[in-house]
């Protein structure tokens, strides 16, 4: 009786990080088990949206398109026998844009000056940001949102002549 070999055999395979936005690195991992207790290598293939990438190694490096879907394909071998490829696949998605500060201006402001906030903020996916503006008066009896705005600017103002008098606190938040 001859005993042949059996070939190896992909128990797992996943990409890391499970969500990915258009800027993140790739990871595919798997987890392999053979029979025969003889090593086992695995090759990869990464496809975007059905085509073949030049990438032949468990990772893959941004960026991204958002809507992509990315695929790691992963074949286990034992040196003799190839097992079968298993495939896994994420899709990207935006990325949350994020406000890094806001300022507000001038810093000693009066009854009838115009308050002037600028907001500092990126986009991983370079997409255009535009922005929602709260803005509070606390006249002493708790704030109250007194104006909002939208747009892509990325400063916005309240005036003092209609919406605030000595000793209120303006607050300003953006989103």
């Amino acid at each position: 009786i001859t005993i042949s070999n059996t070939a190896p055999e992909l128990t797992a395979v996943s990409i890391s990080p499970n969500t990915p936005s258009s800027q993140d690195n790739l990871t595919c991992s798997t987890t392999s088990t053979d029979a025969d207790s003889d090593p086992v290598s695995v090759t990869y293939q990464w496809f975007s949206n059905g085509n073949l990438l030049s990438s032949t190694t468990d990772t893959l490096n941004g960026p991204f398109q958002d809507g992509d879907e990315l695929t790691c394909a992963a074949t286990p071998s034992d040196g003799t026998d190839t097992g079968l490829t298993v495939e896994t696949s994420v899709l990207i998605t935006n990325s949350t844009p994020s406000i890094a500060s806001v300022q507000l201006s001038p810093s000693v402001v009066y009854t009838e000056d115009i308050v002037t906030a600028t907001v500092s903020a990126s986009d991983a996916d370079g997409d255009p940001l535009s922005y929602t503006w709260y803005w509070s008066v606390d006249d002493g009896s708790g704030p109250q949102i007194v104006s909002t705005n939208n747009g892509s600017a990325t400063t916005d103002t309240l005036d003092g002549v209609f919406h605030f008098d000595k000793d209120d606190v303006i607050s300003v938040e953006v989103e």
